[in-house]
């Protein structure tokens, strides 16, 4: 199966794009807004960890919207249980990963299961980081990759790549090929879907992740 690292310079790939399929895309903000209200309302310690609780919400629910689009919620749902797992799957296929988000979340845990009071300053960093991923990631919202048609008929053993399809919502790639042979075929109709091979990549392999990286990649 043909990789994104093989394709020639010669290759041209013309990029469809959606909006992303998530209705509550937009949820994540309100939660920061409040974590945002929560600091400018007082500065007492239920404010600051209030905020903290609020920005953790933001960043958890920005972090579950992005791995679920891009893998499908039954995949989800089985494969993807802790935080850090998460995170790794989203660093997998390109998306920013700053280091510090691991962080905050560890500085998150032991204000709520070690009942540890936040700082203003603790507070404040929370809030700034989650604000710089949410801003970092948001392109994706009108920016969602969806189908990529190649010209220039890259080559691989199962013919020339002729189209990508993407299925989110079960974690598949699909991709059709135009078989060498019936490609010698003048009856065939080479722009039909119908007359190529077709080859499935599904979530969880490794190739899978390197064509999603390289479908965020060409976002622009």
């Amino acid at each position: 199966m043909l990789s994104p690292f093989e394709l020639g310079e010669d290759i041209y790939a013309e990029f469809y794009w959606s909006h992303i399929g998530h209705k509550d895309y937009l949820k994540p903000n309100e939660y920061l807004q409040d974590a945002i209200n929560d600091l400018k309302s007082g500065h007492e310690r239920r404010n600051f960890n209030n905020a903290v609780r609020n920005a953790k919400s933001a960043l958890h629910m920005k972090v579950d919207i992005l791995c679920r689009s891009f893998c499908g919620n039954e995949y989800f749902r089985k494969n993807m249980k802790s935080f850090p797992k998460k995170m790794d799957f989203l660093e997998a296929i390109g998306i920013v990963r700053p280091r510090i988000i691991d962080k905050i979340n560890k500085f998150r845990n032991e204000i709520e299961h070690e009942y540890r009071d936040a700082s203003l300053e603790e507070a404040e960093d929370f809030i700034d980081i989650v604000l710089l991923f949410i801003e970092a990631t948001k392109y994706i919202n009108s920016r969602f990759p969806s189908d990529v048609e190649f010209y220039g008929s890259p080559v691989s053993r199962e013919g020339y790549l002729k189209k990508l399809v993407c299925k989110w919502e079960i974690g598949e790639l699909v991709f059709y090929y135009l078989n060498q042979i019936k490609n010698q075929n003048q009856n065939q109709n080479q722009n039909g879907l119908s007359d190529m091979d077709v080859h499935v990549i599904k979530v969880g392999d490794n190739r899978y992740n390197q064509w999603v990286k390289y479908l965020i990649n060409n976002c622009d």
